[in-house]
């Protein structure tokens, strides 16, 4: 349910670059001490304050490994196919962070390390 609410009616998949070159070794605990702690575990983004929609990336690396994988947010396998590729490789209102992207080659370790099946 939560999943459907936070989805909207924008893009379920998009396209995705598979030759790009990661910024860091792209694993769960790069994923989050790289990207997902500095850059989206923020208050009034998806930090502590409840997050943006609910969605908090802002504890434990086990807390936010379920948020994203057990919670549907992520999909092994498929990283053009769960709402936090979705939104980092969208532009205008869709984009995360808001207003300025992420690199190529951070946007290239989080979805190479979902293409390789979001392990933790």
């Amino acid at each position: 349910m939560l999943l459907s609410l936070l989805w909207g009616c924008g893009p379920r998949c998009v396209d995705v670059d598979e030759t790009c070159t990661p910024q860091y070794e792209p694993t769960f605990d790069e994923v989050y001490a790289n990207t997902l702690a500095p850059s989206c575990a923020l208050e009034g983004c998806h930090g502590s304050d409840g997050g943006n929609h609910g969605f908090d990336l802002s504890g434990t690396p086990d807390e936010v490994y379920a948020t994203l994988v057990e919670g549907g947010a992520v999909v092994p396998g498929e990283p053009g196919c769960g709402k936090v590729v979705v939104h980092i490789e969208s532009t205008g209102h869709a984009q995360m962070p808001p207003g300025s992207p992420l690199p190529d080659e951070e946007r290239c370790a989080l979805r190479t390390w979902i293409a390789d099946g979001a392990l933790r």
